[in-house]
């Protein structure tokens, strides 16, 4: 179960969004299973530790994860890949998103996350790009800032219509 505890400024709609993106990377790892792999989708920041690539099997996508050591509310792996994903690749955003937090009892964990997702489209290859970047606290309980300074960072390379991903996630990318 999942329990929203956000700030009052964020919409309905975006935590609902934000939640199914976060799901769909969590179904699609627990579904399709992963196996680590060499391949490196898109550069790394220079603070990254425990990097792990997988790809889905069956193709149609690979994950890579890894640590950041960066105190909440620390955006720099966003900022890293706001500016170093390019051509042909577009920003479904106009600046890096803001964190947004809930509770999170699903699969028998209670903590408390805070999130920021960040998509790009690549029409020319028909693929999805999705930046997540977590903090996660014991409970499910509110709390302004996680009890720790460890970033979980996913980014995950899908085979995917835009045009599809653009609706469903109700995202909004540049033409």
């Amino acid at each position: 179960m999942v329990v929203f505890r956000s700030a009052p400024a964020l919409g309905v709609t975006k935590m609902i969004r934000n939640l199914i993106s976060a799901l769909v990377l969590c179904v699609a790892v627990t579904v399709l299973g992963c196996e680590k792999t060499e391949g490196v989708p898109l550069p790394l920041p220079a603070k990254a530790k425990e990097v792990k690539h997988f790809p889905f099997e069956g193709g149609g996508a690979i994950q890579t994860n890894y640590l950041v050591d960066v105190a909440y509310p620390d955006l720099s792996v966003g900022q890293f890949y706001f500016e170093n994903v390019k051509t042909p690749w577009i920003k479904c955003f106009e600046q890096i998103p803001t964190w947004d937090s809930f509770g999170d009892s699903s699969n028998g964990k209670n903590r408390f996350v805070h999130q920021v997702l960040m998509h790009w489209i690549n029409r020319e290859e028909k693929k999805l790009l999705l930046v997540t970047l977590h903090y996660y606290s014991s409970g499910t309980e509110y709390r302004k800032t996680p009890e720790n300074a460890v970033q979980y960072v996913s980014v995950v390379q899908y085979e995917q219509d835009p045009e599809e991903a653009i609706k469903w996630l109700k995202l909004k990318c540049k033409a």
